[in-house]
Formats: structure tokens, sequence, C-alpha cells
């Protein structure tokens, strides 16, 4: 009788262990060899993650929704430089999230594409250089807010540019980020065209300039009245972020959305050519955001007219016309 309770506690133990072992916790990329690519290699010393081989890097799960993360995401804290060796080609979906404390990164001239929000959390980087081999940027790639004051190209990259620190495609005809610490006046080049969603994401730009080329800013999708934040040109969360007091229109009235007025603490003044009238009252409330996500954000629809954006004619000068 001993032994037959003797065997049954030893099965309850046996079941109640399997259980605990095969309970949901995280898959780390270290797990054996370090490897985050078929070929790929990482190690971190001193504080800096160093990841070498050939070809591309594993993808991974966004901590907040998955459990497969890269093998350093225990140790992210300590991370104050990334290198990335030549012979890589790919940085991996999620690999760098919440990455905070990186002041710098160094990119292979072997690297073809950067992923969505690869770096958008990097509160902490400093700058970032744009190798000769990429030929694809994500969206939201760089970060939105803190300590980055430029972005700079190879000049012999096929289809990416910059000036001024602030990143566009090749020919300077679309306007894809500039960064936080860019301040003062910013002339946008007049050979742009387009402007995307989130180029102006918590600048310390006071006074924006928008030259009569541009024809879209940001996006307004198609059949729907109301929009998001994620599709503004220019976003804050609250003034110690979001600086812009002052947008200049130095043509007609361009497609898509300015401001997300939800988030901003303070009124925008928007100043439009003296007797443009493209600028009518439903173009006005449109590209200042007066009806972006109201509803959604506030629940009343006339919550967004408190930090609507004030409109006033102006002599629009010819620099950047």
């Amino acid at each position: 009788m001993k032994k037959n309770h003797l065997i049954s506690a030893m099965i309850v133990f046996f079941v109640l262990a399997s259980l605990f072992v095969n309970c949901s916790t995280p898959v780390y990329a270290d797990e054996g060899d370090n490897k985050c690519g078929t070929n790929l290699t990482w190690s971190i010393s001193d504080g800096v993650l160093t990841i070498e081989g050939t070809g591309p890097m594993f993808d991974f799960e966004d901590p907040d929704f998955g459990d497969n993360l890269p093998g350093w995401w225990k140790r992210r804290r300590e991370i104050k430089r990334v290198v990335i060796k030549d012979g890589v080609t790919t940085i991996g979906e999620n690999a760098f999230t919440y990455i905070t404390n990186a002041e710098s990164i160094d990119l292979p001239n072997t690297l073809v594409s950067i992923p969505d929000g690869t770096f958008i959390e990097w509160s902490n980087l400093k700058g970032i250089d744009i190798p000769v081999s990429v030929i694809k940027i994500g969206k939201n790639a760089f970060p939105i807010t803190g300590s980055i004051n430029h972005v700079s190209v190879d000049p012999d990259n096929q289809l990416y540019s910059s000036r001024d620190g602030v990143l566009f495609n090749k020919k300077k005809t679309v306007l894809i980020y500039c960064p936080c610490k860019k301040s003062g006046t910013y002339y946008i080049p007049n050979t742009v065209h387009t402007i995307m969603p989130l180029a102006f994401y918590n600048v310390g730009i006071k006074t924006l300039h928008i030259p009569s080329s541009v024809k879209t800013v940001g996006e307004v999708k198609k059949g729907s009245k109301y929009t998001d934040y994620s599709e503004a040109m220019v976003y804050g969360k609250n003034t110690s972020l979001q600086k812009v007091r002052a947008i200049y229109f130095h043509g007609d009235a361009p497609k898509g959305i300015i401001l997300n007025v939800g988030y901003l603490e303070k009124k925008v003044k928007m100043y439009y050519p003296t007797g443009n009238s493209t600028y009518t009252a439903s173009v006005q409330n449109r590209l200042d955001g007066k009806v972006i996500g109201a509803e959604a954000l506030y629940s009343k629809k006339k919550a967004s007219e408190k930090y609507k954006g004030v409109w006033k004619p102006w002599k629009s000068s010819s620099k950047n016309k």
C-alpha cells in the first residue's frame, strides 16, 4: 500500500514539474552558441554589442507581444554602442527594440536594409551614418525623441541622400526624417514635393517654411474622414518635446495633414500666401488637424478646437517659392 502511495506521489511530482517547465518563458537567441543569424554571432564587451559574420540577421518578435527575443535582450541596458561588421546584410526586425542607452552605431558597407522602427526608441543616439549599400529604409526607423542631431548618407548611395543632417530620397524630392535636435528656423528645400508622416516628430524647430514645390504632407487615408497621429507630418506629445510654433506656406495648399492638434499644448500659427484661394476653411481644417481623431482622442467633437491652428495671410518671400 505504501508502495502504491509512493508511486502516486512520484507521478504527481513529475506531472507538476513538467507543467512548470513548459510554462511560457522568453526564448533567447543566445541559448547555445550566441547566434543571431544563420552565419552571424554576437558578443558584448565593455558596453559594445558586436555583430559579425555573413548574411542576414534573424527576425525577432516585439517584446511586448512575443517571446522570441534576441540574445542580448537581458543585457540591453548595458549596451552603449553597437558595431555591425562588414558581411552583415540586414538588421532583423525588432533586433534593437528598447536599446535606449546606446549612443552610437556602426553600420557596414554590406548592409542592404533597415526595417521599420529599428532605432525608434534610441533616445541617446547622437547620429547615424547610412552606408552606400542601403537600398531600403523602413517606416519610422529613426528616433522620435532624444539626442539625435543628424542623419548622414554616403554620397554614392543610389537611393538616399542627406542635407544639413536631414534624410531625403536621392533626388531630394521626398523628405523622410528630420532629427529631433534640429532647431531654430528650417527652410525645406524647394526640390521637395512630398513630406513623409512623422518627418517632424518632436523636433526642436520653432519656425518651418514649406516651399511651393510641396504637394503632399503626411497622409490621409482614402475614404476616411478621420486619421490618427501617425499620419501627421508634425507631431509632439508636449511642449517640452514639440517646439514648432509657426508654419509658413509658400505655395498652394498641399494634400495631406500637417498637425495632430490633439497632442499639442500650444496653438501653432499657420501662414498662407496673401490672396491664395486654395486655403479654404475646409482645407485649413484638414491641414491643421482639427478633425484628426478628435472623437477617438477625447470623445468630443469640439475637443480638437482647443489647439487648432491660427491661420493668417502673409506676403510670401521669394526664398522658398
